[in-house]
């Protein structure tokens, strides 16, 4: 039960990136479940349609050369809707555009990707830009890097050790998945 709670708890923060209220601990498994039936309904009722629209637009730039898919994200599409497109391409075509941005916008695009796909992504990206990527990440967004660190691999932990701007964080806030990467990577 505790787990299927802690669980509860995990999916909660990944969401916002940051740490949940204090509250959250004190509620029962039952409770945590509902909330986060209730959380995934607002999503899907949000999301509704925005995802053919999403396909749409991989599908299209699958025609147009990356300089210029490059250009037109830098000027005009905000991080929340290039992650959105980005979880519709390859991990091949999200490295080969990603690759051509700032570090910052790759960062920030990636607080709304799922967790796991931003640990893959930083995984394939040459290991300069994951490095500053994931220092910029530390000092804006602290919490969001232990939920992507949850699923990276031991060669993208050794990539980015030691982050010492992870020192800092209040540990009586974090989940239990947030301690266990916290640890590993200090």
């Amino acid at each position: 039960m505790q787990k299927e709670k802690e669980q509860h708890i995990e999916f909660l923060e990944q969401l916002t990136g940051e740490a949940l209220p204090d509250f959250f601990n004190h509620l029962n498994t039952s409770d945590t479940a509902n909330i986060h039936a209730w959380v995934s309904s607002v999503i899907v009722k949000e999301r509704a349609g925005l995802d053919k629209l999403f396909d749409a637009m991989t599908h299209t730039f699958k025609y147009i050369p990356n300089f210029l898919l490059i250009a037109i994200t830098n000027k005009y599409i905000e991080a929340p809707i290039a992650a959105r497109i980005t979880e519709k391409l390859s991990l091949k075509q999200a490295v080969a555009i990603a690759g051509g941005l700032s570090a910052d916008y790759v960062g920030e695009t990636s607080l709304y990707l799922e967790s796991q796909f931003a640990a893959e992504l930083l995984l394939a990206l040459p290991k300069k830009q994951a490095k500053q990527i994931v220092e910029s990440l530390v000092h804006k967004h602290p919490l969001a890097v232990l939920d992507v660190f949850a699923y990276a691999d031991k060669k993208l932990f050794n990539l980015v050790k030691p982050l010492a701007g992870l020192a800092h964080i209040d540990q009586s806030v974090l989940s239990d998945l947030r301690k266990d990467v916290l640890a590993r990577i200090h």
